[in-house]
């Protein structure tokens, strides 16, 4: 929903082939005499420029693009400068080149001034007949905002436009790494130093680190200086050989602090640290996985992977980094699987070929069969969730009237890359399928491109899952393989055919409430009220509340929309579902409230339509609410639900997910979930439980033996906590519960008669808080005593 930052247009680049384990290089002889590169390893400077007088030859600007022309680089009082309007051309990309070098690990150093000026990096250069052609590397710039690292892509990087070889080697269509804010004045001088060590880039600016991320595409080339239109004067140069001299292993760590914990048939994401070792960089990482036994069962070959598959029970995920010097380190990452079977109620997934949006009878466009969805649905609520063909099968909750909540996919930006058009409502370009259904646990996997609206090329693709709990919660994780989105989440108020979205909206006075986005740990809000106007797809609007920026900081956000005489969709988010404020570029409602008729039925190639009144009474419409402009492919986790209940129970729902992004949180009245048992047996047992008491048993589906657990001895005595006399009496009855009640989180102060209510936690013994691990088992004990 948020505008594109410019991208630079212009040249193109060559890469570095790894064949059979040997770097081999491809590149032009260089313009000036060769450099004997032994005679440089005998020395940390490679290079070093001052620009007290005209540069060699071995410095050249490059000239393959008819924009270009040698007099836009001179020389002048000291410094190099670049002048995009001489010469007779308006140049767009400027490069001027120092000769192809081989250089690995290299310290590059430079003072700049100017917009869209920096660094060319680890580059190489070719002839080529291709115009704007042939060139590789990495590039820094100062905008005038930000900082920015890109790489060029080829054919072995390319992740968008990759059937068009002109838009490969070339400035023109970079893959930005990594950027960071940094205010820039044209007028004014930057040392804009940038760090390689083996995997790692860090950038720095006047001393100050911004960016430091983990690149491997171009392991080795030459330096120069980079220009986009505006005019830009570079005072000096100097290359360095990095040191990779380390004798400390690295430090080991996971993106998680706690021991995780999740449900059966939920996908994990193990993350390790890609910024722990400072000397020599983390060079691999791997991770394995052991079941209590300690039994060897997957296996992550990378830093970062999904574990899947794990059955009830414990496991370990071991981590092992090693850095550039080759010296490893290895840490540990508990998980807990528990059975969905403790959840009460029903959640149902069924595909059918008959669904058509309620208020909606017109005609349908999509391929194949348009009325073919996968619909979610709870025993006895009115709600469902919904992946319709119409709608390109962006997923909504939809109510009995039409009404609903619509959320965003990866989204490509402005007719580059999306779903809601001619070519995404394909049945090859889009399409959700159920892969788990049971009554406990519903699992549909969505997968996508998004496609350019008027050629219908791919330029982006993505996978979704979606785990739906008995609750009514909602589990989303979403992953961009390639390609480029700025929008990954975004609420959309759904409006049926014939009615403005105010008619469905709380209203308070002449205003109508339309959002509310809190921190849930800082308790901070900000809402979002609209007046309608004259113009029916332009309201007045404004915001109260806690800044923007503020919200964005937070480590948990909720968002939550305010539906009339219906309950309220939310949805929630943070730092440890890996939707971290680092990612976050912009977080607010950017519309002022449009009826938007391109999304929900296909009947126009387009992305961005605005009704008429003619098709609002005809059509479905869309009204945006708030989203999230990212920079990142995640994976990002988020928890969906519908509720009525207050921000401050929908923020203590989120911190509690928080805590285990990868298990749904569930109340004592919606679920009993028992630890899983205490078995030796392998990955590949099944557990039932006995929830009508504390006894457990767990029987092995291993076709050679059956393992039977010693059943616990009785500890509800501990559960005899108060009395009419104020003391243990002997019995488990009401009085034991209205203490606990009473004490609820030591509501009446913490002191030692109220700590009598802590008898239960997570490990089976009291741990500091009275809430539902010892409700249930007071409650397991008092129905025990009966």
């Amino acid at each position: 929903m948020a505008k594109k930052q410019k991208s630079d247009k212009g040249i193109i680049f060559l890469i570095a082939f790894v064949v059979l384990g040997t770097i081999a290089t491809v590149f032009i002889v260089s313009r000036a005499e060769d450099t004997d590169i032994r005679d440089q390893a005998q020395t940390s400077e490679l290079l070093n420029e001052d620009f007290d007088q005209a540069p060699s030859s071995a410095w050249q600007p490059f000239l393959n693009y008819w924009r270009l022309k040698p007099e836009q680089w001179y020389w002048e009082n000291g410094s190099m400068k670049f002048d995009p309007d001489r010469g007779g051309k308006e140049a767009h990309d400027g490069l001027y080149m120092y000769e192809n070098q081989t250089w690995e690990d290299i310290n590059v150093e430079a003072r700049i001034k100017g917009y869209n000026a920096g660094l060319w990096l680890k580059g190489k250069y070719e002839e080529s007949d291709q115009s704007a052609q042939k060139v590789t590397g990495y590039y820094v710039v100062l905008r005038s905002k930000t900082v920015v690292l890109n790489k060029i892509q080829t054919e072995f990087n390319c992740t968008t436009s990759c059937g068009k070889p002109q838009n490969q080697y070339s400035f023109n269509n970079p893959t930005e790494i990594e950027s960071a804010k940094h205010t820039n004045n044209p007028e004014q001088f930057y040392n804009v130093k940038v760090e390689f060590k083996q995997s790692n880039i860090k950038v720095y600016i006047d001393n100050a680190l911004y960016i430091d991320v983990a690149d491997t595409d171009f392991p080795i080339g030459t330096v120069g200086f980079k220009t986009y239109e505006e005019p830009a004067e570079f005072d000096s140069i100097k290359v360095t050989r990095t040191s990779t001299q380390d004798n400390t292993p690295p430090v080991c760590s996971s993106t998680y602090d706690v021991n995780l914990e999740t449900f059966q048939n939920i996908r994990i994401y193990l993350q390790g640290q890609l910024s722990s070792d400072p000397e020599s960089g983390i060079k691999s990482g791997s991770w394995e996985i052991f079941d209590k036994t300690g039994t060897k069962i997957s296996q992550i070959d990378e830093l970062n992977g999904f574990v899947q598959g794990l059955e009830e029970g414990y496991y370990t995920a071991k981590l092992r980094l090693t850095n550039g010097s080759d010296l490893a380190t290895e840490c540990t990452q508990k998980i807990t699987v528990y059975s969905v079977n403790g959840f009460s109620g029903t959640v149902s997934a069924q595909e059918v070929d008959d669904y058509v949006i309620p208020s909606y009878s017109g005609k349908l466009y999509a391929d194949n069969n348009p009325k073919r969805a996968i619909i979610i649905s709870w025993p006895g609520k009115s709600y469902r969730f919904v992946f319709w063909h119409e709608c390109a099968y962006s997923p909504y909750w939809e109510f009995p009237d039409g009404k609903g909540m619509n959320y965003q996919f990866f989204e490509g930006a402005h007719g580059s890359g999306e779903l809601y058009n001619k070519y995404g409502r394909l049945d090859k370009n889009s399409y959700p399928e159920i892969i788990h259904n049971s009554s406990k646990l519903a699992i549909v996997k969505w997968w996508y491109y998004d496609v350019n609206m008027d050629t219908g090329e791919r330029v982006a693709y993505a996978e979704e899952y979606f785990y739906f709990f008995p609750n009514g919660l909602v589990l989303r994780e979403m992953l961009l393989h390639w390609g480029y989105s700025f929008e990954p989440m975004e609420f959309i108020m759904m409006n049926p055919v014939g009615r403005f979205w105010w008619e469905d909206v709380d209203k308070n006075g002449e205003e109508y409430h339309m959002s509310t986005m809190m921190d849930i740990y800082g308790g901070k809000s900000r809402d979002h009220w609209a007046t309608p106007t004259d113009n029916f797809n332009k309201a007045d609007s404004r915001a109260e509340g806690a800044p923007v920026t503020d919200i964005e900081a937070s480590q948990g956000i909720l968002f939550r929309a305010y539906f009339k005489n219906k309950p309220d969709p939310y949805i929630l988010y943070g730092d440890q579902s890996l939707v971290i404020y680092d990612d976050i570029l912009e977080l607010d409602s950017w519309w002022h409230y449009p009826h938007f008729v391109h999304g929900t039925i296909g009947w126009i190639n387009s992305e961005e339509k605005k009704a008429t009144l003619e098709e609002l009474n005809t059509y479905p419409t869309k009204t945006p609410l708030l989203g999230t402009n990212h920079e990142g492919m995640g994976p990002y986790f988020w928890l969906l639900g519908v509720s009525d209940e207050t921000n401050e129970n929908m923020a203590d729902i989120g911190r509690n997910w928080l805590e285990n992004p990868f298990k749904v949180p569930c109340k004592q009245s919606e679920c009993n979930i028992q630890e899983p048992p205490q078995t030796s047996s392998s990955s590949s047992t099944t557990a039932t439980t006995n929830t009508t008491s504390s006894t457990s048993t767990t029987t092995s589906s291993s076709s050679s033996t059956t393992t039977t657990t010693t059943p616990p001895t009785n500890t509800c005595s501990i559960a005899d906590i108060w009395s009419k006399t104020g003391s243990p009496d002997g019995k488990i009855d009401g009085y034991d519960l209205s203490f606990l009640l009473a004490n609820w989180k030591f509501k009446e102060g913490k002191n030692a008669t109220s700590q009598r209510a802590d008898i239960w936690g997570k490990n089976a013994t009291s741990d500091g808080n009275v809430n539902s691990y010892d409700l249930s088992k007071l409650l397991s004990c008092f129905k025990a005593s009966l």
